[in-house]
This record gives structure tokens, sequence and C-alpha cells, in this order.
């Protein structure tokens, strides 16, 4: 039997990454889950949709605003790392600083000219005064990206935890704080949004300082040649990928809105049920964020048997955690939605679940997107993005107008199953990655488990009596069920579990670094023994 030391380094450093990247996303996913809550209980649809859509537009051109530098940071500097230059990674977050100052006044300023243009193109006037308002984030969203990619290049992963979740604790303090002092609005939205960027921009410079003391007083110039042939064209292109998939992203809140006059009330709707669905994105992301930097480091060793069985690895565990939970937020969707948000929410219930199973393919084709990013496969992932687009807005336009919001989730699931098959074809082809038995194993076991879910799932349709003062009867009835609700939950996660390990979903590997993760996060030895004694059942070499 293989000992935990014979694990690889990069797998054991998957693991420790994940653990920080796991814990950081609950916790932000915990106060966005609570924040959402706020406003939709507060807020009237109409400025829910028109804060969702002024978001939308400004980060699809915030994509564009910064020549893809900042998102060159993320590549480059494990890459630089791994080469001993640290001294051109110096460079380059220089040049990217100066590179988002500028590109945000010039950016800032053709928003203020045009907002009256796109205020008129949906009828909205108060749409145009949004867009100005909240034009600012340009310039405070590009120095988050340049301080945040800087750390997740340097594997700075609990730093970057921290950043994002002091602006997302803001946001929701922030927020209740402006309610309680100018009243729920749109605006106040966007006060509290904006304030909150400005505190974690001054939290992540600090955090980068401390990062970046072992990188050389003097920075190395990077060469023209480099920089203008490799550097700034993948940035660029990088870019174009990521304003493609922020679009995909904005897309079908913006065509709602465009397709289906006076439904700013339908986009503030959907965009808080879709908002929930993305909860399931935490649980795949936490690996992700410690997985590009090693895989951009075995890149510049050229191992490509290493990047195989890394992402192999970091495949499977993205489907054994996404999986469970995509279960749960699909079978209690009416519920969650009419419990938390309020009643008028209930009717995105069938859109919320076709979302969540968008967002689990989605999930399932993170690590493939980030292995090729991380090999600078820059003009294939062009490729495939523009494919994912293209497709989504295709389906947005066909389905929007016959389906609304149910139309606009199935237009993302098309599109994303699309994308994951097309990306599972192009790293079989580069570096022989092939799905596992044991993936197609967790589908079985997801799919058993879901339809028993869908048959017990209206015994979860309880009617929380109030109890308690008046003032807190709505909050204690919240409290009650998300008790009973994490009883189903758990009816499901064995379920699952269970299925998993009759059908021999787990390698030998996963038992050894579950109980690392284990071992790390301090729990007593008897449990770690039991759940390496279980997860053994489950193993298939």
């Amino acid at each position: 039997m293989l000992l935990i030391e014979e694990l690889s380094e990069n797998t054991k450093e998957v693991a420790k990454g994940s653990i920080w990247g796991l814990s950081g996303n609950l916790l932000l996913k915990l106060v966005s889950f609570f924040y959402a809550i706020v406003i939709a209980r507060l807020v009237s649809q109409d400025d829910i949709g028109i804060f969702y859509l002024t978001l939308g537009i400004l980060q699809i051109i915030s994509m564009f605003s910064y020549l893809g530098l900042p998102f060159s940071l993320q590549r480059y500097v494990p890459f630089y790392e791994s080469r001993k230059e640290l001294g051109k990674a110096k460079y380059l977050l220089k040049l990217s600083y100066l590179i988002v100052i500028l590109a945000s006044i010039f950016f800032i300023a053709g928003l203020w000219i045009s907002a009256d243009f796109i205020g008129e193109l949906y009828q909205n006037a108060l749409l145009a005064e949004s867009i100005r308002l909240f034009s600012v984030y340009l310039f405070l969203y590009g120095v988050s990206v340049v301080q945040i990619t800087y750390l997740q290049g340097r594997t700075a992963i609990r730093s970057m935890q921290l950043a994002y979740n002091v602006q997302n604790v803001s946001k929701l303090l922030l927020t209740i704080l402006f309610f309680y002092l100018m009243g729920p609005s749109v605006f106040t939205l966007i006060y509290a949004f904006l304030a909150s960027f400005a505190i974690s921009d001054l939290v992540s410079l600090f955090l980068l300082y401390r990062r970046s003391r072992d990188l050389p007083k003097a920075s190395q110039p990077i060469s023209n040649k480099e920089l203008f042939r490799e550097v700034m064209p993948l940035g660029l292109i990088v870019s174009v990928i990521a304003s493609i998939t922020v679009f995909v992203q904005a897309a079908d809140k913006i065509l709602l809105g465009y397709l289906l006059p006076n439904s700013m009330d339908i986009v503030g709707v959907y965009g808080i049920a879709t908002a929930f669905s993305m909860l399931l994105f935490v649980f795949p992301s936490a690996i992700g964020m410690i997985f590009l930097p090693i895989i951009s480091r075995l890149v510049g060793k050229n191992d490509l048997s290493q990047i195989r069985a890394t992402t192999e690895t970091a495949m499977r565990w993205a489907f054994l955690i996404s999986i469970p939970v995509a279960i749960i937020i699909i079978s209690f969707s009416e519920g969650m939605l009419g419990i938390f948000y309020g009643e008028p929410y209930r009717v995105a219930a069938v859109a919320m679940a076709i979302f969540t199973l968008a967002v689990l393919v989605k999930s399932f084709s993170l690590m493939l997107s980030l292995a090729l990013a991380a090999m600078r496969k820059i003009q294939l992932e062009l490729k495939i993005t523009l494919i994912l687009g293209i497709v989504n807005v295709i389906f947005n336009v066909l389905l929007i107008p016959s389906y609304g919001m149910e139309g606009a989730a199935i237009a993302s699931l098309i599109a994303f199953i699309t994308t994951f098959f097309l990306l599972n074809h192009y790293c079989n082809k580069i570096f022989q990655f092939k799905l596992q038995p044991e993936n197609y194993k967790l589908i079985i076991a997801g799919a058993t488990t879901l339809i028993i879910m869908l048959f017990i799932s209206p015994y979860a349709s309880i009617d929380i009596p109030s109890i308690g003062p008046e003032s807190l009867a709505p909050y204690i009835s919240k409290v009650l069920y998300l008790f009973f609700l994490g009883i189903f939950a758990s009816v499901a996660f064995t379920l699952f579990i269970l299925f998993a390990l009759v059908l021999k979903c787990f390698k030998n590997e996963d038992k050894l670094l579950m109980k690392q993760v284990l071992t790390k996060a301090r729990l007593p030895a008897p449990i770690i023994s039991l759940a390496e004694k279980t997860a053994a059942l489950g193993v298939s070499d």
C-alpha cells in the first residue's frame, strides 16, 4: 500500500491549497447568500434587475479595458518563478498597474458619454444614471485583478481568499448600513458595492507587499519581443476569452431585459436564482485556484505526464464534491427560493434547477480549461470560448421569447455541454487526458441519488409555523427550515457516498489524499481512521 509520502508533491500542494480555497470560498458564498437575502427582501425587483444588468455591462467592458496584462500575471508569474526570473515578474506587475490606471480613465469617460444611449436602448432612464455612478468600478476592479492574480500566481491562496472575503463581507455590512442611512435602492446597492472594492483593494495591496518582498529590488525588463509577441498577445486574447466568458454569464440577463419588454423584475428574479446556483461553483473553484499555478510550473518544466496525472486527480475531486451539492440545489430549488427570498421568487425554481445543471457541467470543464490555459494554448482557448459565446447567444435568442427564464437557463446548459466536449477532446489530443472510469461511475451515482431525492423532496415542503416575537419570527422560520433542509441534504450526501462506494469510484490516491486533508484539518484520529477505512471500500485499484 502507498504511504502518504508517496503522493506527488503536486497532489499534496493541491490538497493544501484546496483547504484554504474551499474554506475561503465557503465563507465567501455564505456571505453572498445572506447578501442576496437582504437585497431580495428589501429592494424592489426592478432595482435589482437594473443593478445586475449594469454590473453585467461593466464586467464585459472591464475584460477589454486592461490590454490583458493583469490576466497574464496568473500565468507568467509562476512561469517566471519556475525559471528563477522574478525580476520579470516584478516588471510585469508594475506595467499592469500602469495600464489599469490609464485604461480605466479612458473607459470611464467613454461610459459617461454613452450612458444615455444605453439607457435609451433599454428604454430605462435610471439605467443611464446607474452606469455613470457604477463606472468607477472599472478602476477598482482593475486594481483588484492585478493584486489578486499576482497573489494567485505566487500560490498565496490564503491571502487571496482573505482579500475576496474582505470585499464580500464589507459589501454585506455596507449595504445594510447604507440601506439604514439612505433607504434601499439601486444607488445604495452601487455605493456599497464600490466601497467594498475600495476596502478590499487596500487590504490586497498590503498582502501583495508582504508576498513580494522576495522580489529583486530592481525589476528585470521584459524584452520587446517577449512583451509584444508573447506576454501582451496572450494577455489580450485572455481578455477576449474572459470577456466572452463574462458575457456568457451576463448574456441571459442582458437578453432577458432586451427581448422581454418591461422585464426588469424578471431579470431581478432570475439574477437572484442563478446567483444561488453559482454556490455550487465554490467547490471546484477551490481546487482550481491552486491547480492553475501548479500546472503552470509543470508547463515550465515540460512535464506532460505530471500534467496529465494532476489533471486527472483534480478532475475526479471536482466530480466528487460538485455532484452532491448540485443534487441538493436541484431537489429543493422551489422551497429554498420561497423561504429565503420570498414567495415571488418561487417562479424561478425550474430555471434555477436547469441553471444548476449548467453550473455542474461548467464545474467539470474548469480543470480542463485551466490546464489548457496553463499550457498557453491561447488560440485554442479563444476558439472554444467563441463557440461557447455563439451557442449561448443563439439559444438565448431562440428560447427566451417563448420560454423566458427557463429558456435562458436551457441556453446556458447547452452552451456549457458543448464546451465540455470540446475541452475534453482537445485535452486528449494535446496531453492524452481521458475521463477515467471513476468519473462515469460518479455520474451514475449522482443521477441515481438525484432520482431518489426528487421523489423525497416533496416531504421537505414543510410549512414552518411562526415562532417567537413578531420581529424575529421570519428569521427563526428560516433557521428551522435550514435545519430540516440539512437533514434531507445529509440523506442525499449519504446516498451519493454509498453509491460511490458500491460502484468503486475511488482510487488509492484519493484515500491517501483524503487522509492528508483530514489530518491538516486537525480532525480527531478515530474519525480520520474511520473515514480512511470507509473510503477503502470504494477503491477501484
